[in-house]
């Protein structure tokens, strides 16, 4: 049991045992006079009770073994269990399902207890019921007002701290998304260090600064002091990180051969060497952008057709909240025109931007795969996952890379006429047409050129963390 549920049950119990603590003192009295009328309702003692235990030559014995079972009765377990059922997670012991029945018959634990584990059991407390039952009776009383009290006091407090991690939780992380099975969620489960799989602990039923599982493992349950938790996704249910970092996602497009992938890996060891000189620490955390990853960029065979998981790279400044850079690739085979074809709904149902790649070697080439074709193919799927009219003209960031600068010794300014001196005028006009911010790099994603292919991912991150962004590429910062 957590330290909020202890706190709880000592104000709760201890000012019921107080007052019955009073009672018992006048009863005793009472046996030489008329004191017990002193404290509200404690006149029944001069009844029954007092009839039963006046012939006894150990009426103060009679009365303390009362109390004494009594309050027996309300340590045991069962008046105590505050285990969750349907999340693994200890409840507050105000709000557990009929906290306020359980609450009051508290004082009558002995009895319930017993029915609970062996019928035969039971006997022993109902034997002895003429004892305790008028102290059960007052302390079941007795617990009402402060049990009101501690519920209304513990609500206010959730309330308070729910609005204010809401709040937090928006501002820093917003949304979730799994690399694998690409659903995006508001929270992950969590896996205990115990092996529970637990709902994501927010301030709540649960508990309000920290929760416990059933196997008594304390968790956080504020923002920013669940960063270290062991996460799971709440569709796919394997096992993600996520560090409680904000997602900026981009996704790649573009035909086959074309150089995504490697754009992809050049673009991430750019960002992690930008990283560096700026003293913000990264942590590759799929295998797909690793260190290994990055340095065979030049050698990467062509993506095969299907799903494949998103690559995520964490970025964590200094004095400021976690990112998550989220970029999927796809094979530019599922971009050749079909009529059968995967939309692949994940990939770009939460983009912030899209990376259109291109090899200006490959425009004039007749096997090559035709850009227009490619795009339209591209925007297809786009438009059907975001549920667009014709006509619609998207806001989010489109970059239009041209690989091979090492080849053609293009620079930013020339892509745009480049590609249309090459016959794919109706490509850029299309282009234009349907996204409202387009920019066009000229880039090298082999040999040493890697810190360069960051740009057009920069730009994109640009469009959802300035700050972020100005600190990955200060230089740039004037031309933004």
């Amino acid at each position: 049991m957590n330290g909020t549920n202890k706190a709880i049950i000592a104000a709760v119990y201890g000012t019921a045992v107080a007052y019955t603590a009073a009672a018992f003192v006048l009863t005793v009295l009472s046996f030489e006079g008329d004191a017990g009328t002193v404290l509200p309702g404690i006149a029944v003692l001069h009844g029954p009770y007092s009839d039963f235990v006046a012939p006894l030559s150990i009426n103060f014995a009679v009365a303390l073994a009362g109390i004494a079972l009594s309050l027996a009765g309300m340590a045991t377990s069962e008046p105590l269990d505050v285990a969750g059922r349907t999340n693994p997670a200890q409840y507050l012991w105000t709000h557990r399902p009929n906290a306020f029945l359980r609450c009051i018959g508290a004082p009558w634990g002995l009895m319930t207890t017993a029915l609970k584990k062996n019928l035969a059991l039971s006997v022993v407390p109902i034997a002895l019921l003429p004892l305790y039952a008028v102290w059960s009776a007052i302390l079941s009383v007795a617990l009402i007002v402060p049990f009101l009290v501690a519920k209304a006091v513990v609500s206010a407090m959730i309330s308070s701290e729910a609005k204010k991690e809401r709040t937090q939780y928006r501002k820093d992380t917003g949304f979730m998304v799994c690399p694998g099975c690409k659903s995006v969620f508001a929270r992950p489960l969590v896996v205990c260090r115990c092996g529970l799989t637990l709902d994501y602990p927010v301030p709540g039923i649960y508990g309000i600064k920290k929760q416990m599982c059933n196997n008594g493992d304390e968790i956080g349950c504020t923002a920013g002091s669940r960063t270290e938790l062991r996460t799971s996704c709440p569709h796919c249910h394997e096992e993600i990180e996520t560090q409680e970092a904000n997602p900026i996602c981009i996704a790649l497009a573009g035909a086959v051969g074309s150089g995504k992938t490697t754009l992809m890996l050049a673009g991430v060891e750019g960002i992690v060497e930008r990283a560096k000189r700026s003293t913000i620490p990264t942590q590759a955390a799929t295998d797909g952008v690793s260190a290994e990853a990055r340095k065979s960029k030049d050698y990467v065979g062509r993506t095969t057709p299907g799903e494949k998981d998103s690559q995520c790279l964490f970025l964590k400044p200094m004095n400021r909240h976690e990112t998550e850079l989220v970029i999927n690739d796809v094979s530019g085979f599922e971009f050749k025109p079909s009529a059968t074809k995967s939309l692949f709904e994940d990939y770009y149902e939460y983009v912030d931007g899209v990376v259109f790649v291109l090899d200006p070697t490959r425009l004039g080439a007749a096997e090559g795969q035709d850009l227009l074709e490619t795009f339209n193919s591209f925007y297809g799927m786009y438009s059907k996952v975001k549920g667009a009219r014709p006509g619609t003209v998207f806001g989010s960031r489109m970059a239009i890379v041209a690989t091979r600068k090492d080849v053609t010794g293009l620079e930013d300014d020339d892509v745009r006429g480049f590609i249309s001196n090459k016959g794919k005028e109706a490509f850029v006009r299309t282009v234009e047409a349907v996204f409202e911010d387009v920019r066009y790099f000229s880039v090298c994603a082999t040999g040493t050129g890697s810190y360069e292919a960051a740009r057009p991912f920069i730009w994109i991150i640009e469009s959802a963390d300035e700050e972020l962004a100005r600190m990955l590429d200060p230089s740039d910062s004037a031309n933004r």
